[in-house]
């Protein structure tokens, strides 16, 4: 019996039944007896006025299938093909509680696209559909962008809620929750319906002349998995993760109630939501503070120079250099004051060396000298905030492009402050080696952006890597101020990093025959104070190719949590972003402690397991 079921099955001693026995299907699938009738969804979809989708699996037809705005569109489908498909995944029959037994060659075929979809337009909508779900025992899976490195918001014969028409975003100067004492200090606020993605989010903010904690890529969504989750994003180390500053989320409970939870309303509800997952309730709307934009930015460069005739060796000693000198840095820019956004260390990183036009714009910033033996110059901070986006956003944008359309898994580690202070060295080896050149093969991926544009200049990548992120640390480590669910390793890590595997040439991958050593991919590395480590194969890649790569990310995966293990701290990593066949995943994710609290959250606001998902909580005991 898993050890963190004991908390909610009442032999541990708390009160109160299994909400339902592990069986080989615990939810009703297309192919079952159980699942509703034809006449039974027709009568649902008139109920709706007709928002039910039957949705075809998408095909995969260049340039659609690599472009985000498109996928965003469609109903069933997602940002990553593996979570369309399930190439990759672990088989269904691998877990008591998901065995399925598909003989039905048509249902087989649609992979894991939704039998049916529910295209929510309203709160009301949504809670019909809850409503439907719990009553047919529906494997029930929510979805807006479909931007999941777990594929929780699809899922083989699953009944879907789209919340992607909830779009009901605007800002709020002097927000109070519903539910708050009188006298209770209003808080500017950024709401955002489900619908909404962070990009919509930070733009609203910006038009208000605010910001907010949400995180960067075009395709998270503002109020699901993203902040339920977590979510990190560039002025974390400034504010607190996104998670820590929701002031209050509206949903809809597995009972089909409306409802608005908040610190002062539904406590209990309101906390889980707070980083604890999402399998609680469907949030419809989430609030979040604003603050007032930063009046400056500080710009650090770094580079190194080697000669053109320069060995292997001598490019690879120069770049442990530099990444040894920047994990040094870290602690050393935490303990400044808030730092946080985006860094990028990218090999060959000369290639980012500002060239004329742009080295006479950063002339009208005051430099302090660069120490000497260190390759990093620090440009202190300058009030023109227009000149900082001009200059920087233009790489940022075409640099931070989502690698869409492709199969990607990826794992992550914590890494606290401990580590990154008495062994930067054993960090910035491992960074080093798992972006060693000798896993860099020049070919065709989706993985990284082929070009980036420096001061109007496109720079085309042939092969590169990257470091980038500061987004935790700072007010991360902080105690928010009305108790949250996320890990609580977030409160002492320092580091979070995350890397891209790209296929070999011509869309080969490593034998499963050969071992698998520190030179094999991943490929580029991205730092993110938390440290993440996908990988990605091509679609024509040999089945029998894959599972060496799986095994692989969890082996490296783990590999880069022992440096923080060995100095006593537990393996920890952010659940949104982490390996999909990670084991202990309970007590990685989430801090055992804390698990056994979002169990207990779990019975109280869904005890029959309405609301699940692959290793969600509650999961290993209602099954998904």
């Amino acid at each position: 019996m898993p050890p963190f079921q004991l908390a909610f099955d009442g032999s541990g001693g708390a009160a109160g039944p299994l909400p339902r026995p592990l069986a080989s299907s615990p939810y009703c699938l297309p192919t079952q007896p159980c699942f509703p009738s034809v006449a039974t969804w027709t009568a649902f979809n008139d109920s709706l006025d007709g928002l039910l989708i039957r949705p075809e699996p998408l095909p995969c037809i260049e340039p659609e299938c690599s472009q985000a705005s498109w996928r965003i569109e469609q109903p069933g489908g997602v940002q990553f093909l593996n979570f369309e498909t399930g190439e990759g995944l672990s088989p269904l029959t691998d877990d008591s509680a998901t065995a399925l037994s598909v003989e039905d060659a048509a249902e087989r075929a649609r992979g894991r696209t939704p039998a049916y979809v529910v295209d929510a337009q309203s709160a009301e909508d949504v809670a019909k559909a809850v409503n439907f779900s719990r009553e047919h025992n529906l494997r029930l899976r929510i979805k807006n962008t479909g931007h999941d490195y777990l594929g929780r918001s699809s899922d083989v014969g699953s009944f879907t809620i789209w919340t992607h028409h909830l779009k009901t975003i605007h800002y709020n100067s002097a927000f109070v929750p519903e539910g708050a004492p009188e006298g209770t200090e209003p808080h500017a606020a950024i709401l955002a319906g489900a619908g909404n993605t962070v990009s919509d989010m930070n733009v609203a903010a910006d038009e208000a002349g605010v910001i907010v904690t949400g995180g960067v890529s075009k395709t998270v969504g503002a109020a699901g998995g993203f902040v339920l989750g977590g979510g990190h994003g560039p002025f974390a180390p400034s504010h607190g993760l996104a998670a820590d500053n929701v002031l209050e989320f509206n949903v809809v409970t597995a009972n089909g109630t409306i409802f608005r939870t908040s610190p002062f309303q539904h406590p209990s509800l309101f906390i889980a939501l707070r980083g604890g997952g999402s399998s609680y309730a469907v949030v419809v709307e989430t609030v979040y503070k604003a603050f007032a934009p930063p009046e400056g930015f500080i710009g650090i460069f770094g580079e190194f120079e080697v000669a053109a005739n320069a060995s292997k060796e001598e490019g690879d000693q120069a770049w442990r250099k530099l990444l040894g000198e920047w994990v040094e840095l870290q602690p050393k820019l935490s303990a400044a004051g808030p730092f946080a956004g985006y860094t990028y260390v990218v090999r060959p990183f000369s290639l980012l060396t500002p060239k004329p036009c742009c080295r006479a714009h950063l002339a009208a910033c005051p430099v302090q000298q660069r120490p000497q033996g260190t390759p990093f110059a620090y440009i202190l901070p300058s009030p023109d905030v227009e000149l900082a986006k001009s200059l920087f956003m233009p790489f940022f944008e075409s640099a931070a492009t989502d690698p869409i359309g492709i199969n990607l898994l990826l794992g992550s580690r914590l890494i606290p402050k401990a580590v990154v202070e008495q062994k930067p060295a054993d960090l910035a080896a491992f960074l080093a080696e798992a972006q060693s050149p000798s896993i860099v093969h020049l070919g065709e991926s989706r993985a990284l952006p082929r070009q980036v544009n420096w001061c109007g200049r496109l720079i085309t990548r042939l092969m590169w890597q990257s470091v980038r992120g500061t987004v935790a640390g700072g007010a991360v480590e902080q105690d928010p101020e009305f108790p949250s669910s996320v890990n609580p390793a977030w409160r002492s890590a320092l580091l979070c990093v995350f890397s891209f595997s790209e296929p070999l040439p011509s869309g080969r991958v490593p034998s499963p025959a050969l071992p698998f050593t520190a030179n094999t991919p991943p490929l580029s590395l991205f730092v993110n104070r938390h440290i993440d480590l996908p990988i990605s194969w091509p679609a024509n890649a040999p089945n029998a190719s894959i599972p060496p790569l799986t095994a692989y990310l969890t082996a490296h995966t783990l590999a880069l949590g022992s440096i923080a293990s060995s100095l006593g701290a537990p393996q920890a990593s952010y659940s949104s972003e982490s390996d999909y066949n990670e084991e202990a995943w309970q007590s990685v994710w989430y801090g055992e402690e804390n698990y056994h609290r979002l169990l207990e959250a779990k019975r109280e606001w869904d005890p029959e397991g309405v609301f699940t998902a692959r290793k969600a909580v509650g999961s290993e005991v209602v099954g998904w």
